[in-house]
């Protein structure tokens, strides 16, 4: 199946203080709170959701921020070990790298993430938010510098599909001196991880540059997951009172990943079997984004936000219909070979469709 979907979208906002009161819990360090509430202050050009701890005091609803020191002093693998640390969400894995989390809210079905608004600075992730809002693209982890998570009544306006909630990706600003960092892992199974970023001041302004690459084998044979994913972001002051922020990404997937599951025979035979060859079953996916965005600090408490977004997303996936009879005989075969006994199936009645080959069980 092969879709694609361009979406243009404007947004324009007239911010003012929040006026409700509540009471509401946050995952912040007490000695970053100054510091959070300072870069929210400052930063004129991306849409927030929360903020700072002390503008989440005022917000109604529940809510939570995974800060860069939390990030840093937890070492989470993926997007969803960082969730996990706020009450209330449950990730659940899909391949085993963690780059296509489905996130629940309290008890919502997390497939594809459909019940929860992914933000990005403010800007939503899913190629079709006001339609299907399936999620088949999620950034790298290591592109964020915190995280915020919206529960309750406040998150309506931000946006479609907020059943759950809502969680905004918050990437870091840009440095104000040349700096840069590198890291490469490694581990079983061909895993590999390569990140990178790099930023200085530019044009009276400062740019940031991340590339990331990762590649497993994953959790069965014949599969192979490979994601690389590009983003600069740049940020200019134009005034004592206006700012200017371009942003661009670009991610790829290329992968063997099947649907098929395992029947119980095929599981006592081999936990990690995959009666499909390399090739078979792929999962390609480009995704290409850019976001303009304008921030007016008009007058105390009082900003006027401008934000011009385009993603372009394809996906082109093909997977094998599973040919029952044949991946059955397949199980009994390795059972055979390890030495343990067959189990007859049941047989049940079944409706198969005549086409140019073999018979496909429906």
């Amino acid at each position: 199946m092969t879709s694609a979907s361009i979406l243009p979208f404007a947004v324009l906002a007239i911010l003012a203080a929040p006026a409700a009161a509540a009471e509401s819990a946050a995952v912040v360090d007490a000695g970053a709170e100054g510091a959070e509430a300072e870069r929210a202050e400052a930063d004129t050009s991306d849409i927030l959701v929360i903020g700072s701890s002390e503008r989440l005091q005022q917000m109604s609803g529940s809510g939570a921020i995974v800060t860069a020191e939390d990030l840093a002093r937890t070492r989470p693998f993926s997007v969803n070990d960082a969730l996990r640390q706020v009450a209330g969400v449950f990730p659940r894995d899909e391949e085993g790298a963690g780059a296509r989390p489905n996130i629940g809210i309290r008890g919502l079905n997390p497939t594809r993430s459909t019940k929860v608004l992914l933000l990005e600075d403010g800007i939503p992730l899913s190629f079709a938010p006001y339609g299907d809002n399936a999620s088949y693209y999620h950034p790298p982890l290591e592109r964020f510098d915190r995280i915020e998570v919206l529960k309750g009544a406040a998150q309506v306006r931000f946006g479609p599909q907020t059943v759950g909630g809502v969680i905004n990706y918050i990437t870091p600003d840009v440095p104000t001196e040349p700096t840069a960092r590198a890291s490469i892992q490694g581990g079983t199974r061909d895993s590999l991880a390569i990140d990178g970023m790099a930023g200085a001041p530019l044009l009276g302004g400062g740019i940031l540059l991340h590339a990331n690459h990762k590649q497993t084998a994953g959790i069965r044979d014949n599969q192979m997951l490979r994601f690389t994913d590009l983003f600069a972001k740049g940020v200019w002051d134009l005034g004592e009172a206006q700012r200017l922020s371009v942003k661009a990404s670009w991610f790829r997937e290329r992968s063997d990943l099947t649907y098929t599951g395992l029947t119980r025979a095929e599981y006592e035979a081999d936990p990690r079997g995959n009666p499909f060859p390399r090739g078979n079953d792929t999962f390609h996916t480009d995704r290409k984004s850019i976001t303009v965005s304008h921030g007016w600090a008009m007058a105390d408490g009082l900003d006027l936000k401008t934000t011009a977004y385009y993603h372009r997303f394809d996906r082109d996936i093909v997977h094998f219909l599973r040919q029952m009879p044949h991946a059955k005989e397949l199980a009994r075969e390795r059972q055979r070979d390890l030495g343990k006994p067959t189990r007859t199936d049941v047989v049940r009645p079944t409706q198969t469709v005549q086409r140019p080959g073999p018979d496909i069980e429906r």
